[in-house]
């Protein structure tokens, strides 16, 4: 939307973007002797187009981030002639189609439900079904827990894919490669202030979850991070982050996580 809104706006293609203001525009008779370009937007055939299949309601403020290491280059308009877009519009057009077999699926869902509500009401009705009673319901829980009890199952299968849900939005991340340290991970937060946090998280293998090992504060959000790349593990355990300056970190046996040095190029 804001590409084709940005080509618009110097190609007077439509009479929206004429003239300094609305005044203008309504001297010059844009109203009247041009076509709106919202109208074209509008139109049934066209405005799937600039919808974002990815958006979902957000009754927070939405605050803009004026860190240096926020602003990005538009690629879709400065580099439109140099990088392919075909790549980015073929994504979307993926997303679009996953959110909408998504939302049939969830309207399926709750259809098949209201019928099966339904169906059962019916059958109570009928004489069908009956409603158990309490003891019967804590009769039936007990069997099953005992039936569970009694069969042998096979040893659980290790998990292959483990799960971490961070408090933040993630920008940066790192695997560490010590040895000693295995399945160690540090990242970085991104939260649109200066306060932002870095955290070491670890796999404990004996209950497969992601624990946290290390919190610290950090100022605003790391653009990267990286441990040292000590496969042997006979070096110091730092970490590096980069983000207004480059700061150099050390990880205590005691898990505690200080900063070693920070460098800078101001002399």
């Amino acid at each position: 939307m804001y590409v084709m809104l940005f080509h618009h706006s110097y190609s007077s293609q439509f009479g929206t973007f004429l003239g300094n203001n609305d005044g203008e525009r309504r001297a010059l008779g844009c109203h009247e002797r041009t076509t709106s370009l919202w109208s074209y937007v509008n139109r049934p055939e066209m405005l799937p187009r600039y919808l974002n299949p990815m958006y979902e309601p957000n009754q927070r403020v939405i605050w803009p981030s004026v860190a240096p290491m926020s602003l990005q280059l538009w690629s879709a308009v400065y580099l439109a002639w140099v990088v392919e877009q075909g790549a980015v519009e073929a994504a979307w057009g993926v997303g679009r189609e996953l959110r909408e077999r998504d939302a049939s699926l969830r309207s399926k869902v709750a259809r098949l439900r209201r019928q099966l509500q339904d169906l059962e009401r019916e059958a109570l009705e009928a004489g069908i079904l009956s409603v158990p009673s309490p003891t019967e319901v804590e009769f039936a829980r007990l069997s099953v827990a005992k039936a569970r009890t009694m069969s042998v199952h096979p040893p659980p299968k290790r998990k292959e894919i483990y799960k971490y849900s961070a408090p933040w939005t993630l920008y940066s991340m790192n695997w560490s490669v010590r040895p000693d340290k295995r399945f160690r991970l540090a990242v970085g937060s991104f939260v649109e202030e200066y306060n932002n946090k870095v955290q070491i998280v670890q796999l404990d293998e004996d209950t497969s979850e992601f624990v946290v090992r290390s919190t610290f504060d950090h100022p605003y959000p790391t653009t990267k991070i990286m441990w040292i790349p000590d496969s042997k593990g006979i070096y110091p355990d730092l970490l590096a982050t980069s983000g207004d300056y480059l700061r150099v970190w050390q990880q205590g046996a005691d898990g505690d996580t200080r900063m070693a040095c920070l460098l800078n190029n101001v002399r």
